[in-house]
């Protein structure tokens, strides 16, 4: 730990709960290590905190580490990920999303679910094994579909549960086990709205550490039924023109870039 930290070139993603240590502004820029000390102060040489090589960033290597019970230094906060999405390009939101899920997962899995002894770090992988067992543990990902439903001139968006007050989204569900890509489209809309689609186009997809999902978004062209939205799911579901929508996710966001694809489509 103290070789490292007395290396000029190294970029520090500091993390505390699922947020991270940035300049009040919110720039984009993370803390030196002479900033990482003065959050450890004289003690920074005897921890033994748990490092994540994150990749290289303009040109510096680059580790995450999460702090407990140290303040940040003078001119930095903490801000939650989702608060950065617009500010963060994409590299940045991915860098900064590597760091709190490889994080979260060291947390959550310190002990070995087969014999309950505990896991040992595994040098050079992502990796914990257990030594009495053998079983070896890799960070998990839920993998989702996220799909842009559209009829000529009209778009399908939602209103979620857990969306914030007024902001519409495309619809979203997790693949179940045993169920392909297209099926989980096909089901989950049917489940959350009631329609039936064709006519399916992958887009793109997207890390999504909230708290470790990756997103796959899609068009997919109305076919039939009638609008039923299921209610532990889905408060709101409306066609909206695409010249004339309503609250909408931010640039950065699968969701917008499903509805800027679709836009583009019509050549608005």
């Amino acid at each position: 730990m103290s070789e490292i930290l007395q290396d000029p070139d190294i970029i520090w993603i500091i993390c505390h709960n699922a947020t991270v240590a940035l300049p009040f502004t919110g720039d984009v820029c993370f803390p030196t290590p002479a900033a990482l000390v003065s959050i450890l102060g004289s003690q920074h040489q005897s921890l033994k905190l748990q490092i994540w090589q994150l990749g290289v960033y303009k040109g510096c290597l680059c580790y995450g580490v999460e702090l407990v019970e140290y303040q940040v230094p003078h001119g930095y906060k903490f801000f939650s990920l989702r608060s950065l999405i617009s500010v963060l390009s994409e590299f940045e939101f991915n860098l900064l999303g590597r760091a709190i899920q490889l994080i979260r997962w060291d947390k959550e899995h310190q002990f070995c679910s087969q014999c309950a002894q505990p896991l040992l770090y595994m040098p050079g992988e992502t990796a914990k094994r257990c030594k009495p067992c053998a079983l070896v543990q890799y960070p998990k990902l839920a993998p989702c579909v996220l799909v842009l439903v559209y009829q000529s001139d009209r778009i399908l968006l939602a209103h979620g549960v857990r969306h914030p007050k007024g902001l519409y989204s495309a619809l979203a569900g997790f693949i179940e086990p045993g169920e392909t890509v297209e099926q989980a489209v096909h089901r989950e809309v049917q489940e959350e709205v009631g329609v039936q689609l064709n006519a399916l186009q992958y887009v793109a997809s997207q890390a999504w550490p909230f708290p470790h999902a990756l997103m796959l978004g899609f068009l997919a062209a109305y076919e039939s039924g009638s609008l039923l939205p299921e209610p532990q799911e889905i408060t709101d579901a409306q066609w909206f023109q695409i010249d004339n929508l309503p609250n909408i996710p931010p640039q950065g966001v699968l969701a917008r870039t499903l509805i800027d694809t679709y836009r583009s489509k019509l050549g608005r």
